[in-house]
Order: C-alpha cells, then sequence, then structure tokens
C-alpha cells in the first residue's frame, strides 16, 4: 500500500503536468471551449488550490487574449 500511494503521488505528478501543458496549448491556439474543458478536469481530479488558481487565471486570460 506505500508502494501504491507513492504511486498515485508520481501519477498526480505527472497528469498535472500533462493537464497544465494541454491547457497552455489550448490557450495559445486559443480555442477557449477546450480550454475551459481542460479547466473543470484540472479542478476535478487534481484538487490543488495553487494549480487551480493558476488554471482559472489561464482561463479567464484566454477571453481577454483571443475575443
Amino acid at each position: 500500500s506505500e508502494y501504491l500511494e507513492y504511486f498515485n503521488e508520481e501519477y498526480r505528478d505527472l497528469l498535472k503536468r500533462i493537464l497544465i501543458g494541454l491547457l497552455f496549448l489550448s490557450f495559445l491556439q486559443c480555442s477557449t471551449f477546450i480550454t475551459y474543458a481542460i479547466a473543470r478536469g484540472c479542478m476535478l481530479t487534481l484538487k490543488d488550490n495553487l494549480v487551480m488558481n493558476g488554471v482559472f487565471l489561464l482561463w479567464r486570460s484566454s477571453f481577454f487574449r483571443c475575443s
């Protein structure tokens, strides 16, 4: 169970990096809907306040940048 917990932590860290990478790409591509979807995904799966705040700010700024 200790190994499993370690694996989960590693997996969540990897997931976090992938989600943030995807979020940033969709932000650069100006796909606001996709950015929103990934942002929601981040919020539901990660439940990490720091990440959520960053995700939210990126999502909000995509509106200003792309409209």
